[in-house]
């Protein structure tokens, strides 16, 4: 019997998937999903058999399984550090993992919309499985929105303001500290910065970001820096402030060259860059004594 896989089946299906407590199948007359705990489903085995089918097992060791996959997966340091601890735990894994979320809310985000995506395809490697034996040509899985760009939407971004000084001096010196071997390289910014500058402000919580550009000797020369606070890296807000710093820039008059020091763990910044036409063009070593 063939039933239609559409996407309010497969938000159903979803739903009943991450519920523990119920035993469900699907009607496939009736594209309806039932719990035959609770629900009567009449009839003899054999229409049963040809009505009735059971929708893909998610069972706690596959939760557990993309926890370890988000995890590992997450770009910012400090966030994947707290993940991973909290799933090493022996007991309470799955509370200790949210509560890690709950202090993090652009990555918890990103954790439901990963979650839902793994879920998603499952359900479509199921629904294959069923159109193979019904000599069926298989269906794709259409991948959901950028959650980067979902996540973004949380921020303002907006110019700098006479207001902001203090709270752009302390991050400066947050990343600063953050980045010792950086020390020498910033030094020149103790003054403050004095060129255009764009915040990044995330919502209730403060600023988040900030991308600066600034004057180097030659009015045509323009040194970009870009600092984000340690929570909110790997969100893509980086590369977001530096889009719109060079927007800006191509925009203004006497701007020829724009270049930007980025540090060596910093890879996903550095494939952004690398993909929006900045070439690298020198390499730091430091050497502890």
């Amino acid at each position: 019997m063939f039933f239609e896989l559409t996407r309010a089946l497969i938000d159903e299906i979803l739903f009943c998937m991450e519920d523990q407590s119920g035993d469900f199948l699907l009607d496939m007359r009736e594209s309806e999903l039932i719990n035959t705990k609770f629900d009567d489903i009449a009839g003899d085995f054999y229409e049963r058999e040809e009505r009735f089918i059971r929708i893909p097992e998610w069972r706690s060791s596959d939760g557990f399984f993309i926890m370890e996959q988000f995890a590992s997966g997450c770009r910012n340091s400090v966030v994947r550090d707290a993940l991973t601890q909290s799933l090493e735990r022996g007991k309470g894994v799955f509370r200790a993992f949210k509560d890690v979320l709950t202090r993090y809310p652009e990555t918890e985000r990103r954790w439901f919309a990963f979650k839902t995506r793994e879920m998603k395809r499952r359900i479509i490697q199921w629904y294959n499985g069923l159109r193979e034996s019904w000599n069926m040509e298989k269906i794709g899985f259409e991948e959901p929105e950028e959650t980067e760009e979902l996540v973004l939407e949380d921020f303002l971004f907006r110019d700098y303001g006479p207001d902001d000084a203090a709270t752009i001096a302390a991050l400066h010196r947050a990343c600063v500290e953050d980045n010792p071997h950086y020390a020498d390289y910033y030094a020149e910014n103790k003054s403050g910065m004095n060129g255009k500058i764009i915040l990044a402000e995330a919502a209730e919580r403060g600023i988040a970001g900030f991308a600066a550009a600034l004057r180097q000797g030659s009015a045509s020369c323009c040194r970009l820096v870009v600092e984000i606070k340690p929570e909110y890296r790997g969100l893509g807000l980086g590369s977001e402030l530096c889009a719109r710093m060079v927007d800006f820039l191509k925009n203004s008059h006497g701007t020829e060259t724009v270049y930007i020091d980025v540090p060596v763990e910093s890879d996903g910044f550095s494939r952004y860059l690398i993909r929006s036409s900045f070439s690298p063009t020198l390499t730091r070593y430091v050497l502890s004594v």
